[in-house]
């Protein structure tokens, strides 16, 4: 019987190619993360939903964990249940019935991006900031990073002159 993963997307095209990849090939429950964090209550609920001789589906293999120590972990726990693990996309994609050097370098390969995404918003960050130091000292409260703001000065200002 095979068990499928799924986790919290904000992007809608990417949850349907996710799911759409997964469709009958799910028994039971799918469970989802309400929200990322340290505990991740869906992959919890999933694992233990798995019996001995099931197939865990995930989509890529850096879903088993938040870094490379905690993948695993979660790989020697579920071989060692003899649960087979199913990989839709990646370079470990297919299924694995027992540790292989692809699964643990996929995972090392997923840390890595994770590493560098971090290490490229921060810089990112610290970038916007040093520009708005340089440019603008006037203000109390610059903004550094995320999206621009829709309303500007010129639209602030109509804003307020309306009634109500």
């Amino acid at each position: 019987m095979t068990r499928g993963q799924g986790t919290r997307i904000t992007a809608l095209p990417r949850r349907r190619s996710q799911h759409s990849s997964l469709r009958g090939r799910i028994s039971g429950k799918l469970p989802v993360a309400d929200r990322p964090g340290p505990a991740r209550p869906g992959l919890a609920a999933a694992l233990d939903h798995l019996r001995d001789g099931d197939m865990l589906c995930v989509q890529e293999v850096d879903r088993l964990g938040r870094n490379l120590l905690e993948g695993l972990i979660v790989l020697n726990d579920l071989f060692q249940r003899c649960i087979a693990l199913m990989v839709r996309e990646g370079i470990a994609s297919g299924e694995h019935t027992e540790r292989s050097l692809v699964l643990d370098l996929a995972l090392a390969l997923a840390e890595d991006r994770r590493r560098d995404i971090v290490r490229k918003t921060k810089n990112g960050l610290e970038s916007a900031r040093t520009r708005t130091r340089t440019r603008t000292r006037t203000r109390a409260r610059a903004r550094v990073g995320g999206r621009r703001p829709v309303v500007d000065a010129d639209k602030r200002r109509v804003i307020r002159t309306l009634p109500g």
